[in-house]
């Protein structure tokens, strides 16, 4: 797989398409009743918030460095 940003055309159908189908099966799952209501919102509200990432390590070890690449810093 292709993890490049910003998504080409391509990609960016196939995340939607993959998007629309687990909201497609979270309704479902919610539509059945119960607690499932919760834990079809619990599961969403994980799939769909932003990803948390922790980075660490010693003095200068290039932490810094890691997510400035990562985010395309001086481009």
């Amino acid at each position: 797989m292709n993890a490049s940003y910003p998504p080409n055309a391509a990609q960016f159908d196939r995340q939607q398409a993959v998007r629309t189908a687990l909201d497609r099966g979270l309704h479902s799952l919610a539509a059945l009743g119960g607690d499932l209501v919760d834990h079809a919102n619990r599961i969403g509200a994980i799939l769909w918030s932003p990803p948390r990432v922790v980075i660490v390590g010693r003095l200068k070890a290039g932490k810094s460095t890691l997510v400035n690449a990562d985010r395309g810093a001086g481009r």
